[in-house]
């Protein structure tokens, strides 16, 4: 019974493990993201000064300024997404690891009664050999 236990203990940290990658993925993503958003901006700093020195350039930047708008919502948007799907990953590692949890004190405490049975058994066979010991020590003083 114990081992298979222990089988199911071993797909459990594997479960773990699993969802700790998928977790591990997705906050890569979010570094990313914010990465290319940060990019972005600087980008835009650029553009902003490069606008106000030049006048002829300043007359592209509306262009510039609407593209630029639009991306960075898109990448707020997926950010969003990221951070939603690391808050579901989240969750599901701390499902899994308390199912592990569940299961390591599961088998602890198996483990606790088989050795509480086998001391029980031990201490039984132990008073009994000391029961016949001193039976046998009676039988002979009472033959002497």
């Amino acid at each position: 019974m114990a081992k298979d236990l222990k089988a199911l203990i071993r797909l459990q940290k594997w479960h773990v493990d699993e969802k700790r990658k998928i977790l591990g993925q997705l906050l890569k993503n979010e570094a990313e993201a914010m990465q290319a958003i940060k990019m972005m901006e600087r980008q835009h700093e650029k553009e902003k000064e490069i606008a106000s020195s030049d006048p002829m350039l300043a007359r592209g930047f509306d262009a510039y300024l609407s593209y630029y708008m639009k991306k960075l919502k898109q990448y707020n948007l997926a950010l969003a997404n990221i951070r939603r799907d690391i808050e579901i990953a989240r969750d599901a590692v701390a499902d899994e690891f308390k199912r592990l949890k569940t299961y390591e004190i599961s088998q602890k405490n198996r483990e606790i009664k088989e050795q509480y049975e086998l001391d029980q058994k031990e201490q039984k066979a132990l008073d009994e050999i000391g029961m016949n010991l001193h039976r046998q020590r009676q039988a002979l003083e009472e033959d002497d």
